[in-house]
C-alpha cells in the first residue's frame, strides 16, 4: 500500500506525571517524576526544616532526621516534600512515613529523580488512621532504608496556599517513632 509506513519498535515513552490520590482508601504505585517532565513542580521553597525521629527498640532502634520541605509553585499553590534520613548507627530500616492532618482531598503523589538521596518510595497509601475518624497518608518503601541512606524528595502536590501545623510517624520493622513536626495544607 502506498503511503503507509510501519514503524516496527519504535515507541515514544510519555512523560511519568504525579499520579492522583483519591477520596477513599486506596494503594497507588509511584512512578518517579522529575520537573522536566513536569515543570509545575518547580518552584519556592517556603519551608525547609530538618525534624529529628527516633524509634525507641531495645533491639531495633532507629534514628535520624526528615527533611519537611514547602514549595509555592508558579500557580501559588503549595507542595509538601519529605525526604527521610537514616542515621548510619540506626539498626533499622526505615519502610515507611505515614501523615496525619492532611485534609481528606485529592493530591498528586510522586517522588522526584532529579533530586538526592537513593531509595525512593514504592506506593502511597490513604485511608483511615487506627481512630477511624482521621484520614492518614503513607508513604512506604519496597526496598527500605538501610541505616546510612536517605529517600528521596516524595511530595503530595495540593490546592492550597495556606499551610498549618500537623503530624507524621516513621515506621521500620522494629516499631514506629513518636509523632513529629511537619506541614498540611489549609483545610
Amino acid at each position: 500500500m502506498r503511503g503507509m509506513f510501519l514503524l516496527a519498535g519504535l515507541s515514544i515513552a510519555a512523560p511519568v506525571l504525579a499520579v492522583p490520590t483519591s477520596v477513599t482508601p486506596f494503594e497507588i504505585a509511584l512512578p518517579g517524576t522529575s520537573a522536566a517532565a513536569e515543570p509545575g513542580l518547580a518552584g519556592t521553597v517556603v519551608n525547609d526544616t530538618l525534624v529529628p525521629f527516633s524509634v525507641v527498640s531495645a533491639t531495633m532502634p532507629a534514628s535520624g532526621t526528615v527533611q519537611v520541605r514547602t514549595v509555592r509553585g508558579a500557580d501559588g499553590k503549595l507542595s509538601f516534600y519529605w525526604k527521610i534520613n537514616n542515621a548510619a548507627a540506626s539498626k533499622a530500616q526505615v519502610t515507611a512515613l505515614y501523615i496525619s492532618g492532611f485534609p481528606k482531598a485529592v493530591y498528586d503523589a510522586n517522588w522526584r529523580k532529579d533530586g538526592l538521596g537513593s531509595v525512593a518510595p514504592t506506593k502511597v497509601q490513604g485511608g483511615f488512621a487506627f481512630d477511624f475518624k482521621s484520614w492518614l497518608y503513607g508513604f512506604t518503601f519496597g526496598n527500605a532504608i538501610k541505616p546510612g541512606e536517605s529517600s528521596r524528595f516524595f511530595f503530595l502536590r495540593s490546592d492550597a496556599v495556606t499551610a498549618v501545623p500537623s503530624t507524621a510517624r516513621i515506621s521500620t520493622g522494629g516499631g514506629v517513632s513518636a509523632d513529629f513536626a511537619v506541614l498540611a495544607p489549609a483545610g
